[in-house]
Order: C-alpha cells, then structure tokens, then sequence
C-alpha cells in the first residue's frame, strides 16, 4: 500500500487498494454533491439522507452488479 493502513485479512486490504489507497472517491450521489470510495457507504448515504429514493436507488444499483 501507498499508505500506512494494516489490515488482518486480505478481502479488505484489497477492498482498500482497489477503491480507497491514494485515489478519488468514484461513487458520486445521484440527487447531492456527495461522493464516497465504497459503494456500500452511497447505499447507506442514500438510506439515510434520500429515504423517498431508496428503493428505487438500490434496485437500479443491484441491476447494474447483475448485467
């Protein structure tokens, strides 16, 4: 890593060096500014602060990891 993060297993290493480690966040919201590196903290970004939106929002995000 280009940084100082230690993890005990491997999945999040990898987690970290494919999304977060020296790069910009890549899952930008839909209806606001807001931008994170994990796609599961836009989910839980969109729950929280986009609730009228949710569902439709996770149906279109699990089509898109199934096509």
């Amino acid at each position: 890593p280009q940084c100082r993060k230690v993890y005990k297993h491997h999945t999040p290493l990898n987690r970290h060096l494919k999304y977060e480690c020296n790069k910009n966040p890549a899952f930008k919201c839909p209806y606001c500014i807001y931008a994170c590196k994990q796609k599961y903290t836009l989910i839980g970004h969109v729950r929280i602060n986009h609730n009228p939106m949710y569902d439709q929002f996770v149906t279109y995000v699990y089509k898109e990891l199934t096509t």
